[in-house]
């Protein structure tokens, strides 16, 4: 099963992998799909521009040792090239993926400026930002198939601290949403819109509010405080 594929299967409810897109990653640019001669040629000229700034890049990825990893995030080179050019939150992650090279050539192509990714931390693979800006991602670790929506804080309950959250594998943090301190989040795990998340969440839930509660539980409607 590709990537996009569990992406869909465990997250059914997401318009943006809804079924027929499987096999289309949510960073690919499809040029056809414009609606207008005039944007297509826009975004060809664009490219065009661009394919110079990409080419560092692309070396980086072609000798990387994490190759995989990094092509985990597109599914596709091509993918791999348009997320570059035209999705400038996805730059970011590269960056991060790529490691201190980044500092020879990333001025080339900017990364977005409201996106904080710090360097030390662990992203697992297949992670996929959605319009993300102004988040700031600093947990302990991320694992494996993370989605995350814009306004987006992982981080330390108080100022100087040193606890940080401990994110599982397939879980979605949605606009909004705050999670801080030494807590750990289970596997497979919705995190609701402007939720606030201070306690440990147990696996397969998901989780709204402030203070954050369990609504659902292993496929049941629960209310359970956190």
């Amino acid at each position: 099963m590709s990537d996009a594929a569990t992406f869909s299967s465990n997250f059914p409810n997401n318009p943006d992998l809804a079924a027929g897109q499987a096999d289309k990653h949510i960073y690919f640019v499809d040029l056809s799909d414009n609606g207008s001669k005039m944007k297509l040629c826009y975004h060809l000229l664009i490219l065009a521009l661009r394919f110079i700034t990409i080419i560092p890049h692309l070396l980086v990825f072609a000798f990387h040792s994490n190759k995989k990893l990094i092509l985990s995030d597109t599914a596709t080179v091509k993918n791999l090239i348009l997320s570059l050019v035209f999705a400038r939150q996805y730059r970011n992650l590269f960056y991060h993926r790529i490691g201190n090279i980044k500092y020879f050539f990333k001025w080339i192509l900017p990364e977005d400026r409201t996106l904080d990714i710090p360097g030390s931390m662990k992203i697992g693979r297949t992670a996929l930002f959605i319009h993300n800006t102004s988040s700031f991602l600093n947990a302990e670790s991320i694992g494996d198939y993370f989605v995350c929506y814009h306004h987006v804080t992982l981080g330390t309950n108080r100022l100087g601290g040193q606890k940080k959250p401990v994110i599982g594998n397939n879980v979605m943090v949605c606009t909004g949403a705050v999670v801080v301190g030494g807590i750990t989040i289970g596997d497979n795990v919705i995190i609701g819109a402007n939720a606030v998340v201070v306690k440990d969440v147990p696996p397969n839930c998901t989780v709204i509010g402030s203070p954050a509660r369990i609504v659902k539980q292993n496929g049941i409607r629960v209310d359970i405080p956190l």
